[in-house]
């Protein structure tokens, strides 16, 4: 799916006028976030998993990689969750395009850690300042006529301010 040019301006089903403001792409399997875990013994201290850590970092370098400033007002944004296809969803009769993704990890965990790395990004000042979000989750779509290709899995995430 191709991705939307900044500064295009659209309405959503309300009729409000929004322009695109940024777009960022993070590459690899969408996780979602998890509960601080804490290390037990004399000295108990909290610590992120791993797997969190390490997909955040990657979310934080494509989103900060431009040189805007933060947003300040009212943003939208509108969060593709892409996972890869299973072997079972390669029959033909499931097609070739995308289809709905209904199993775990839940839309709204997935969200959670975008929206944060974000924030750390500079995107912009603080997540509470997303007043609209559209959220889909989808296995991707196959590519060309091989067998078992499909497109990779991501977050694409368009965040729009009022035009």
């Amino acid at each position: 799916m191709k991705p939307p040019e900044l500064g295009a301006p659209f309405c959503d089903a309300r009729g409000t006028r929004w322009r695109v403001a940024r777009v960022v792409c993070v590459e690899g399997v969408p996780v979602p976030k998890r509960a601080p875990q804490i290390a037990r013994g004399p000295f108990p201290r909290l610590y992120q998993h791993a797997g969190s850590r390490a997909y955040r970092d990657g979310l934080v370098m494509p989103a900060a990689s431009s040189e805007l400033p933060p947003i300040a007002g009212p943003v939208r944004c509108d969060i593709d969750l892409v996972f890869k296809r299973p072997q079972r969803l390669f029959v033909r009769r499931h097609g070739e395009h995308r289809s709905p993704h209904i199993a775990r990890p839940d839309a709204d965990n997935g969200v959670g850690m975008l929206l944060d790395g974000m924030t750390d990004a500079g995107v912009w000042r603080d997540d509470s300042q997303v007043c609209a979000m559209s959220i889909w989750k989808w296995y991707g779509a196959v590519i060309g006529r091989r067998p078992n290709r499909c497109e990779g899995a991501h977050a694409l995430v368009v965040v729009s301010v009022p035009a």
